[in-house]
């Protein structure tokens, strides 16, 4: 069999193994015990896993962020990427040395190539596994976030992100485009939003040890809202001003840990993450990037922020003036 015949045959399986096995839903032994056969007889024929050279082969819609680790961190299988962090790696002074203090910040990430224009609503996928075991103390690990753009450039704190910090998954949302930033002496420039709220989108453990899908719907706008679906459970629905004088939005997926300083400075080792990716994609409608919508809870329509146990509000000073506003 040609090497190309077997990379289609191989992709198929992983897709079964990963949609079925991983993901919650039941296959017969039979046809598991079959699959794994065929894995195994086309690994043995030698057809290795293609190695990472510098470009993001699963989705022509996005490219490279500006990574600032060894590509050596990257590895794809497949429909499935590999992202581990080590804090060995280090980074661009940018991120890891932001605070003239290094072991700042790193990461690995893709971006959107076309970015969502303001006004418009974007819909927008990832799923994602990590060990069951991770921990993550006293700094944040991001799995997704967006990025303001105001004419061709990219300018102050997300205006969303998906993360876990001290080990609860977060939405972070700023609720204001008023900011206070400050140019670091690397040349990075910190920006926090007026008002910041983190909402807790899931306990602890569950959604570790196990592939998580999950889908953001965003209207780009003034009076916006962004909503969170997570295994097609609608998680939250946020209003409020999510243009904050961007033209348009770049959405972004991969690992960027941060504030890791606020874990080294407590005498804590950094340990070495791994995060899988896959089904990275954009669209205009949920169609377009997801074979699931007809399975989505629907939206409620409620104002503020809606089915949350937990939400944080933070200010111009970062976690600092961090404070608890609502609990269920």
């Amino acid at each position: 069999m040609s090497n190309k015949g077997k990379a289609i045959i191989m992709y198929i399986v992983n897709k079964l193994l990963r949609n079925f096995s991983e993901k919650k839903s039941r296959i017969p032994v039979v046809t598991s015990a079959i699959l794994l056969g065929v894995t195994l007889a086309l690994t043995t024929c030698g057809t290795p896993a293609p190695a990472f050279d510098g470009t993001y082969k699963l989705n022509n819609q996005f490219k490279e962020n500006w990574n600032n680790v060894t590509d050596k961190a990257v590895s794809y299988s497949d429909d499935i990427l590999t992202v581990t962090l080590d804090y060995s790696m280090k980074g661009g002074e940018v991120d890891w040395a932001r605070r003239g203090e290094e072991g700042f910040a790193q990461r690995w990430q893709v971006q959107s190539k076309n970015h969502t224009r303001a006004g418009t609503t974007g819909w927008y996928t990832f799923s994602f596994k990590v060990a069951e075991d991770l921990d993550i103390p006293h700094y944040t690990l991001s799995f997704a976030d967006f990025k303001r753009i105001i004419g061709r450039t990219d300018t102050g704190a997300p205006p969303i992100s998906f993360s876990i910090n001290n080990n609860r998954f977060l939405l972070g949302v700023s609720g204001s485009d008023e900011q206070s930033c400050k140019k670091w002496a690397s040349g990075s420039e910190e920006c926090n939003n007026s008002e910041a709220y983190f909402l807790t989108l899931a306990d602890t453990q569950e959604l570790k040890g196990r592939w998580v899908d999950v889908v953001f719907r965003v209207e780009w706008k003034d009076a916006g809202s962004v909503a969170v679906w997570i295994d097609n459970e609608l998680r939250t629905e946020f209003y409020g001003n999510l243009r904050q004088g961007g033209t348009s939005f770049m959405y972004k997926v991969g690992s960027y840990r941060n504030h890791m300083h606020q874990a080294t400075n407590r005498g804590i080792e950094i340990l070495p993450v791994t995060v899988q990716y896959a089904d990275i994609n954009k669209g205009k409608t949920c169609d377009a990037v997801s074979e699931l919508c007809s399975d989505l809870e629907q939206l409620k329509n409620k104002t503020n922020a809606s089915k949350m146990k937990h939400i944080v509000k933070c200010g111009t000073d970062g976690p600092g003036s961090c404070r608890g506003v609502y609990w269920d």
